[in-house]
């Protein structure tokens, strides 16, 4: 685990990691799960949380820290108390998993919205921000300035598939595999999407690193 993304978790679940995110785990489930509390999912995150802290504590590797997986809790179930508000007078229930052209029309997973979950809140003045955190910038603790002579420069990499809704396609970026998809069904989108996920995840030959970071991106 990589990244915390509060939308993955029940609100039930995002109001007991705020109150023992940080904890042992052992100690924060030493007691009856509240109900709507899946043990499994809020494992997770607390056993990871603490290792963090533990090499921090004791190997001074800096993470993004718990105030800051609080700070991404309160700002999703803020974000989602606007968003029932929002529903009830007229708007998509998820108003970051559309796009809004000029005249303030949605259009559902038009570019720039997000897929698969809620990933991003829109503020008052109408711009997107991440709900999620990374828990260690850079995707990894930093052991100092040393760079092995065999490591290559970093590339960046797309972040997510190529897709176009209006022909019904999405394609790996790095190799061009693509499904084809029914415009009108989201089970096919979805469909077609986890086929190329499980090609970037059991890719094999000279761009597997690529393929397998994107996956990683994808489902960390």
């Amino acid at each position: 685990m990589t990244r915390f993304e509060p939308a993955k978790y029940s609100l039930e679940e995002l109001g007991f990691l705020h109150e023992h995110v940080g904890e042992p785990p052992v100690v924060a489930m030493g007691h009856p799960m509240p109900k709507g509390v899946n043990p499994t999912a809020v494992r997770e995150v607390l056993a990871t949380v603490y290792d963090l802290e533990q090499l921090r504590e004791h190997r001074g590797i800096s993470w993004t820290g718990i105030a800051a997986i609080q700070a991404s809790i309160l700002a999703y179930v803020e974000a989602d108390a606007t968003s029932i508000e929002m529903h009830k007078r007229g708007s998509p229930r998820f108003p970051s998993m559309y796009h809004w052209d000029a005249k303030g029309r949605p259009h559902r997973y038009g570019p720039g919205s997000d897929s698969d979950f809620v990933r991003t809140a829109f503020t008052a003045n109408g711009e997107l921000v991440e709900l999620g955190v990374d828990l260690i910038p850079g995707g990894r603790p930093s052991m100092g300035k040393f760079v092995a002579p065999w490591i290559k420069p970093a590339v960046e990499l797309p972040r997510d598939f190529t897709e176009d809704l209006e022909k019904g396609f999405v394609q790996c970026p790095i190799c061009g595999f693509a499904q084809n998809y029914n415009k009108d069904s989201q089970h096919s989108r979805n469909m077609a999407r986890a086929r190329v996920s499980k090609h970037c995840k059991e890719f094999k030959g000279a761009e597997s690193d690529q393929h397998r970071e994107l996956y990683t991106h994808l489902h960390g």
